[in-house]
């Protein structure tokens, strides 16, 4: 893709300006005989509402056409050869420019922040064959507050013929833009491919590539871009077969080594119960427990159903929490400090290690305690009697985990109220965490994150107001909600993926399986679905960019120079790891010369959501920061002002170390240090 550049007056002058402006030039394009010049108000717009045509003395014809929401403004016309598209536009800011887009018969070639506020021609070059062509023109950063509307406004839309293409116009007298040469790339749309970074978006869920692609059923779709992250499940019995004093940890290792090789971080849990899917058991038996275990007296219970033995464990059994407890410390003193772990997901008790034993209740039909009884059975109020464990034995084991795991960001599911007090604010341990314990959800689309007792107006807890219900919701402003497909939709598909986009935002997800199980298989996802699907996936987690900068066009060798630039964060989530903000000046020969890392931190940005209709995109939340950039012992000359976000979320005493490359930002302009530029200016 191109971006879009200002009309310049020389080759000369392009070299120069371009780099400091972003499309400027106040002076109409020399048009060719045979160039093709569009009224803007005269072209179809989608959807229909999008805009509309209002009086403007200063536009062509005395009218113009405003795009007053995300929407595309298009004209099917007959074309000489033709090599660049001129759009004459300006924008009403509201936290930042518009963002334009210019198609030719649906692909892009070029797009832009429209920083200018009055008339302005901005150009992309294309190789447009004579013919019959579609021109379009996108509006897609929609903008609204009390207080202020962004919108992009068109005047006219020409073609250039390819004869007049490389002519140079006889009076083009170039600008600086008003606020010095700060020039910024625009801002990536989330119509364009996802933004791939650690810890967001799509991540390999149990050795299950990234979908689309990993599906041949979906082969139409585009390939989903990089993914950062990965995760696995281990049943106890492959760790501590032997005795239990004996660890194997081979099947643990090898996966964190696999996944560090193609670049991901690996997290995991531990299973002492599985209720499926295998589609059958060596001698019809059901155990993730290790056989020791299960021959000791009283830590496990079998059940037959349909033929096969199910070994559950006794949760409240003092040798079954005593062998979890040092099967948990065992797993924190080799992993806690391992760096290519990126979290551990609490372990230890109920089906799958998720917090709930539906299948004890509806399949083997050995309800938990009833709700009345619940408190004096269990020591907590359980609704729906999939619970099993007192309050004591929780203890147990959530002390357990965070003993075990100080340095490592720790997630559990959110299905057993007293575990989520306990793990997010009861537990005497939690002051030893460098990190609060996040969440992880499971039956997205189906299901809240949050769980059924947090959310649903019949529950228990929601009715008496309880006070760990705030906790756990407010508690993705410090750490990470993780999210996998549910693997039924009970409202039909439509409804299932129409959720799960609302429930990402609201609930702001950060992290979405590869596991899609509805459309695993030979089913092949319409197209409908899959434009949920992604937006899912690109409104997970959290997406940045510089969205307008100050900076002086000029200064005096030696002297401070201020910059003040507007980061703002268009995803869900903000992010949970540390990345520093660094601003650099650099030479003609793009040679670092100046660096100022700024107190910036971005995992503390993101906006609270009140999302209800996945045609919306999450709102944005924005900061300014300013800093003074250092110019002693720089001689007289041209200089670059760049912007790059550095991963520094290293374990204390880490093993393993790992190093992520620069954050991608949203934004064009990515160099090949992973920086953005900013702007240039002059030291004299």
């Amino acid at each position: 893709m191109l971006r879009l550049r200002p009309t310049l007056a020389s080759a000369a002058a392009a070299a120069v300006v371009a780099a400091a402006t972003v499309g400027v030039d106040t002076t109409p394009f020399a048009l060719a005989a045979d160039s093709t010049a569009l009224e803007s108000e005269a072209m179809s717009v989608a959807p229909a509402g999008g805009g509309s045509s209002y009086a403007d003395t200063s536009a062509s014809g005395g009218q113009a056409l405003g795009l007053w929401s995300n929407s595309t403004a298009s004209a099917t016309v007959s074309l000489p050869d033709s090599a660049r598209v001129l759009v004459r536009a300006k924008g009403q800011k509201c936290r930042g420019a518009p963002s334009m887009r210019i198609t030719v018969d649906g692909t892009t070639i070029g797009s832009t922040s429209v920083n200018a506020t009055s008339w302005a021609d901005y150009t992309a070059s294309a190789n447009i064959p004579a013919g019959l062509h579609t021109i379009s023109v996108a509006y897609t950063n929609d903008y609204r507050s009390l207080v202020c509307d962004r919108n992009l406004l068109l005047d006219t839309v020409t073609v250039v013929a390819s004869a007049q293409a490389t002519s140079s116009p006889t009076t083009t007298p170039t600008t600086t833009p008003p606020g010095g040469s700060a020039s910024l790339g625009a801002v990536i749309p989330f119509a364009a491919a996802d933004v791939n970074n650690p810890k967001r978006g799509q991540y390999e869920n149990l050795g299950v590539g990234l979908f689309p692609q990993s599906q041949p059923a979906q082969s139409s779709y585009p390939a989903w871009p990089k993914a950062f992250d990965a995760g696995g499940r281990f049943e106890w019995k492959d760790l501590q077969p032997a005795d239990s004093r004996t660890f194997n940890f081979t099947p643990i290792d090898n996966a964190i080594a696999a996944t560090a090789a193609q670049g991901k971080r690996f997290h995991f849990r531990v299973m002492s119960f599985a209720s499926c899917c295998e589609t059958s058991y060596p001698n019809n038996t059901n155990v993730s427990v290790p056989s020791w275990l299960r021959a000791t007296a009283g830590a496990t219970k079998d059940y037959v159903k349909n033929g096969i033995t199910h070994v559950i464990p006794n949760w409240d059994s003092g040798a079954y929490l005593t062998a979890a407890e040092n099967l948990i410390a065992a797993l924190g003193n080799r992993y806690n400090k391992d760096e290519r772990v990126e979290w551990f997901e609490f372990s230890g008790y109920s089906d799958f290690s998720e917090n709930h034993n539906a299948f004890m209740r509806d399949t083997l039909g050995i309800p938990g305690p009833s709700p009345s009884n619940s408190v004096a059975s269990l020591g907590y109020y359980s609704q729906y009697q999939d619970q099993y464990i007192t309050k004591a034995s929780i203890a147990r084991l959530v002390n357990a985990t965070l003993r075990a795991f100080p340095d490592t960001q720790i997630l559990t599911t959110a299905q057993n109220a007293e575990i989520v007090k306990q793990a997010m604010r009861d537990s005497p341990e939690l002051s030893g965490l460098a990190r609060p314990v996040g969440v992880r959800a499971d039956c997205l689309g189906v299901y809240e994150p949050a769980q059924t007792w947090a959310v649903n107006q019949w529950s228990y807890y929601v009715q008496n107001n309880d006070p760990i219900i705030p906790v756990l919701l407010s508690r993705w402003r410090t750490a990470p909600v993780v999210t996998e497909w549910c693997n039924f939709a009970p409202n039909g598909n439509q409804a299932l993926f129409d959720k799960a986009v609302k429930d990402t935002v609201n609930y702001h997800v950060s992290l979405l399986s590869s596991t899609v199980p509805t459309y695993e298989g030979s089913t092949t996802m319409p197209a409908d679905i899959y434009a949920l699907w992604a937006k899912a996936n690109k409104f997970g987690g959290y997406r940045y960019a510089m969205t307008a900068a100050t900076l002086p066009a000029s200064a005096t060798a030696g002297s401070a120079v201020p910059l003040s630039v507007r980061w703002t964060n268009f995803g869900s989530a903000p992010s949970y790891d540390k990345w520093k903000v660094t601003y650099e000046i650099r030479d003609v020969a793009g040679t670092v010369r100046q660096a100022v890392e700024s107190s910036l931190s971005l995992r503390e940005l993101a906006a609270n959501q009140n999302y209800t209709a996945t045609s919306q995109e999450p709102a944005p939340q924005s900061v300014d920061d300013s800093v003074t950039l250092p110019t002693a012992g720089l001689t007289a000359g041209t200089y670059s002002v760049a912007a790059k976000v550095m991963w520094d979320e290293h374990k204390p005493a880490g093993t393993n170390a790992v190093s992520m490359a620069p954050m991608n930002l949203a934004q064009e302009g990515r160099d090949a240090s992973g920086g953005y530029p900013i702007g240039v200016i002059e030291i004299g």
